[in-house]
């Protein structure tokens, strides 16, 4: 008898009722291979490549907010830079190129900050592995809000890109925008970090996320 068989024979239902051997078996043996495979395809992901582990899809949409407030809070500690989106409260631009805090009908912005005579606008996105029509929208939502960034600050060049969370990387544009990655924004703002130490950060926060989950 096979083992599948005699797990599906011990196996009842909370109310007693003995499972069906036949759809056991056809359900285990159909998934399980596939999540097993699934388990050791290597990833793509930045987010699992960085932390080590995976988190759900839930998970990896509160990472990148979280990443994105983390760039900024790094903007705001920077000796040399001015901050003018923050951590805490998300600000947005209208069609006429006013910043507000109304988050209907304008567009949110990211980070932005000012040095001398140049502001530097960044789109955080962890993954560039996006479908064809999403990345079309974000490099075209790059290229509005940069428009209207020069109606606002006609007197500042306006430094855009959109920000990889990877500490390097060989895409450079990303439908006609500029990529800037992790390790170029980092040092930009001052701090003193080596590509293995961002890549220790990372599996040190993933062994954080692990050890809270299992408490």
């Amino acid at each position: 008898m096979s083992t599948l068989k005699q797990l599906a024979i011990g196996a009842q239902e909370p109310w007693g009722a003995r499972m069906s051997n036949t759809v056991y078996e056809t359900l285990s043996q159909k998934i399980v291979p596939g999540l097993v495979e699934a388990n050791n395809r290597k990833s793509k992901s930045p987010i699992k490549k960085w932390l080590g582990v995976s988190p759900s899809q839930a998970g990896s949409i509160i990472f990148g907010n979280r990443y994105e407030e983390a760039m900024n809070m790094l903007v705001e500690q920077s000796t040399d830079y001015d901050a003018i989106t923050n951590s805490s409260t998300k600000i947005y631009i209208t069609n006429n190129s006013q910043i507000t805090h109304r988050s209907k009908g304008n567009k949110d912005i990211d980070i932005l900050f000012r040095h001398e005579d140049k502001i530097y606008y960044r789109e955080s996105k962890c993954n560039l592995q996006l479908d064809s029509e999403k990345s079309k929208v974000t490099a075209s939502k790059v290229k509005d809000i940069t428009r209207k960034l020069q109606v606002l600050y006609p007197n500042y060049k306006i430094d855009a890109a959109i920000l990889n969370m990877n500490w390097s990387g060989k895409k450079q544009f990303y439908h006609d925008v500029r990529v800037e990655y992790a390790g170029q924004f980092i040092e930009r703002l001052g701090f003193d970090i080596s590509e293995q130490e961002y890549k220790n950060i990372g599996k040190q926060i993933g062994r954080n996320y692990m050890e809270a989950i299992s408490e």
